[in-house]
C-alpha cells in the first residue's frame, strides 16, 4: 500500500479576459471556403472548432459499395489536414459529432447491416484528436433507429438525440440515449404516441437535465414541431408541440444566455411556400415569440442555430428563389428577439448548397459545415466549410446579401404530455479506418481586422477559445488574494494503489474539491485546462512543501468540463472534472 496525496483545490481561475483580448488581438479573422471529398457523394452535417482554432467536421461519405461515417480536419484558415472515412457496417452516415471530454471526437447517425438483419442502428462512434477509432458502439432493436443529434455530457458522458420504430407507442417514437464516457447505457428512453415521432435536437441545460426538440404527427394528424424539457433521468418536465394546418418541424433547439430556449425549423402553415421558421420559449416552456423569414415562391428552412457571445442569435440552412437555378446555403444573424441583422447566401450559381451546422468561432466570426455541388469541387456532393466575419457574413467569395420578407407570428401552444417506454439494446462493434478524399480552398482571406470574441456559458455547446492562455501565475502571484481561493497540500494514505480523481465530480461552482492522486516522488507539475486547450492554473512543486498552503485567484470559471492533469517522473495522470452551479 502506498501513500497518497490530497489535494483541497478551491474552484478558481487564472484567465484573465482582458490580457487574453490583448493577446488575440494582434492577430487576424480569416475568411475563406473549403471543399472536400471525392468523385462520388460527401456531405458534412457537423462542425466544431478545436483549441488550436481550426475545425473538424463529421459527415458521410460514398464509397465503392455503401456509404461510410467521414471526418474532416481542418487548419484555422481552412486547409485540410486529415480526412478519414469510417466503415461500421453497411451504409453508415454521420449526423452529428462533440467533442468529447478527453479532447477526442464522438460522432452519432445510423447503420446498417448489423446483427444479422439489414435495418437501422443508432450507432456512436469515438476517435481521439487525431481521427484514431478508439471504440463503437450501436443501440436498437428489430426495428429501424437512428441518432440525429449527440453532446458531452457535464458527467463526461454523451446524450443522443433521434427516433425509434423498435420501441414507443407508434409507428416512430422519439428517444433520448444517456451513456458513460465508453458507451455504456446509462438510460434510454423513447417518447411519443400513435403517430410518428423523432428529436432532431438535444442539449443539456443549466439545471443538469435536457432540451430536445423535433416533430410529431400524433397530436393533429399532421406534422408540428415539437420541444421537450426532461430531468437529468429524461422524466419530461414540460412537453410542447405547436403548428397549424400544415407541415412544421425543429431542427435545431439551443438554451440561451436568460434561460429560454430558441428553436430554428421550417414551415408550411403561415405562409404560401415552406418557410424558414424560429420561435422562443422561456425556461418554464411558455412561448415568447415567433418569427418567419421567407424568400417569394421557394423553399427556405433553418437548419441550425446558436446563440452568439454578445446576444444575438445565428442561423443557418438553405434558401431558394435567388435567381440560381437550385438552392443556396443561408445564414441570417438577428438580434435576440429574431429582428434581422443581416443575411447571405453562399455557394454557386448552379447545383446546390445546405449549411447543416453553424457555431461562433474564437475570433468573433462565424463557421459553418454542409455539402456543395458548385464548380470547383470534386462529385456530385462535398463537404463546404465556410468561414465568415460577424460584421456582414462574408465570408470572402461565392457569396451576396440577400433581402427576405420577415413576420411575426403568434402561434397556438398544445401541451399534451407524451407516453415514455425504457429502452436498452446495445452492441459493440468493429469498425474500420480509411484515409480517404482531397480538397481544394476556394478562397482565402486572412487579412480582416480583429473580431468581438467573448467566453459563453460552459453549457452552451460552444466555449471559444480567446488566442491562448496567460502566463501560469506562481505561488507569489496568489498572495493578495481573498481567504477563500486556497490549495492544501497535505500527505495521506489511501486505500486503492494508482488512484487518480476528483472528489466530489461533478464540483459546485465556489465549493472546495479533493484531487486524489498516488504519492508524489520527486517533482509534479499539476495543470487544469479547458475543453479548449486554455490552462486555468498550473503549479510545479515537491514532495518536499507538500504540508505548505497556497493561494490562487478567484475569479469564477465557466460551467463545463475541465481536464486535470498530474505530470511527474512517472509520467502523466489525467481525469475529467466537471464544474458546474
Amino acid at each position: 500500500m502506498k501513500k497518497k496525496a490530497l489535494f483541497l483545490l478551491m474552484c478558481a481561475t487564472v484567465m484573465s479576459l482582458a490580457l487574453m483580448m490583448h493577446n488575440e488581438a494582434q492577430a487576424q479573422i480569416p475568411r475563406f471556403q473549403t471543399l472536400a471529398g471525392t468523385s462520388t457523394q460527401q456531405v458534412g452535417r457537423s462542425i466544431k472548432q478545436l483549441p488550436d482554432s481550426g475545425y473538424v467536421v463529421a459527415g458521410y461519405t460514398s464509397g465503392a459499395s455503401d456509404f461510410d461515417v467521414y471526418l474532416v480536419r481542418l487548419d484555422r484558415v481552412g486547409n485540410v489536414l486529415w480526412s478519414y472515412s469510417y466503415n461500421i457496417g453497411g451504409n453508415d452516415y454521420a449526423y452529428s459529432l462533440d467533442i468529447a471530454a478527453d479532447g477526442g471526437f464522438i460522432i452519432t447517425g445510423k447503420t446498417q447491416n448489423n446483427n444479422n438483419c439489414i435495418r437501422d442502428d443508432v450507432f456512436l462512434l469515438k476517435t481521439n484528436n487525431v481521427g484514431t477509432l478508439l471504440w463503437t458502439m450501436t443501440y436498437g432493436g428489430s426495428g429501424d433507429e437512428e441518432g440525429a443529434c449527440v453532446q458531452t455530457t457535464s458527467d463526461g458522458g454523451f446524450i443522443v438525440s433521434g427516433r425509434t420504430n423498435s420501441f414507443g407507442a407508434g409507428d416512430y417514437d422519439a428517444f433520448l440515449l444517456k451513456t458513460t464516457s465508453l458507451g455504456a447505457v446509462t438510460w434510454w428512453k423513447s417518447y411519443g404516441w400513435t403517430g410518428i415521432e423523432g428529436f432532431k435536437s438535444v442539449q443539456q441545460t443549466t439545471d443538469g437535465g435536457y432540451i430536445t426538440a423535433g416533430s410529431t404527427s400524433s397530436i393533429t394528424g399532421n406534422y408540428q414541431s415539437w420541444l421537450v424539457k426532461v430531468n437529468s433521468t429524461g422524466v419530461t418536465t414540460w412537453s410542447r408541440n405547436f403548428g397549424g394546418t400544415g407541415t412544421e418541424g425543429i431542427w435545431s433547439v439551443r438554451q440561451t444566455n436568460d434561460g429560454g430556449y430558441i428553436t430554428a425549423g421550417t414551415e408550411t402553415s403561415y405562409t404560401t411556400t415552406p418557410d424558414a421558421l424560429m420561435v422562443k420559449f422561456n425556461n418554464a416552456g411558455t412561448f415568447l415569440w415567433g418569427r418567419t423569414y421567407e424568400f417569394t415562391s421557394n423553399w427556405d428552412e433553418f437548419l441550425s442555430v446558436k446563440e452568439t457571445c454578445t446576444g444575438e442569435l445565428i442561423f443557418s440552412g438553405y434558401c431558394q428563389g435567388l435567381g440560381f437555378t437550385g438552392l443556396n446555403g443561408y445564414v441570417l444573424k438577428t438580434t435576440n428577439v429574431g429582428a434581422k441583422i443581416w443575411s447571405r447566401a453562399y455557394g454557386g450559381t448552379t447545383g446546390g448548397e445546405f449549411l447543416w451546422e453553424i457555431i461562433p468561432t474564437s475570433d468573433g466570426g462565424y463557421a459553418t459545415a454542409g455539402q456543395s455541388s458548385m464548380t470547383g469541387g470534386f462529385g456530385s456532393d462535398d463537404v463546404y466549410v465556410v468561414k465568415m466575419e460577424s460584421a456582414s457574413g462574408s465570408s470572402f467569395c461565392n457569396d451576396v446579401l440577400l433581402s427576405e420578407a420577415t413576420n411575426a407570428r403568434t402561434l397556438a401552444i398544445d401541451n399534451t404530455a407524451p407516453g415514455v417506454s425504457q429502452m436498452n439494446i446495445a452492441f459493440a462493434i468493429t469498425s474500420t479506418r480509411t484515409t480517404h478524399g482531397q480538397w481544394v480552398r476556394l478562397c482565402n482571406d486572412p487579412g480582416v481586422s480583429f473580431g468581438n470574441p467573448c467566453v459563453m456559458s460552459g453549457l452552451r455547446q460552444y466555449t471559444p477559445e480567446l488566442g491562448g492562455a496567460p502566463e501560469p501565475a506562481g505561488v507569489a502571484g496568489f498572495v493578495a488574494e481573498e481567504e477563500q481561493g486556497q490549495i492544501l497540500l497535505k500527505q495521506s494514505t489511501g486505500e486503492m494503489e494508482g488512484q487518480f480523481r476528483v472528489l466530489p465530480n461533478p464540483v459546485e461552482k465556489g465549493a472546495p474539491f479533493m484531487l486524489e492522486v498516488p504519492s508524489i516522488e520527486g517533482e509534479a507539475t499539476l495543470t487544469i485546462t479547458d475543453m479548449l486547450g486554455r490552462v486555468m492554473y498550473q503549479q510545479t512543486f515537491t514532495h518536499t512543501n507538500i504540508e505548505n498552503e497556497m493561494k490562487i485567484a478567484t475569479s469564477g470559471w465557466s460551467d463545463g468540463t475541465y481536464i486535470v492533469s498530474m505530470k511527474t517522473s512517472a509520467g502523466v495522470r489525467t481525469v475529467p472534472m466537471v464544474v458546474r452551479r
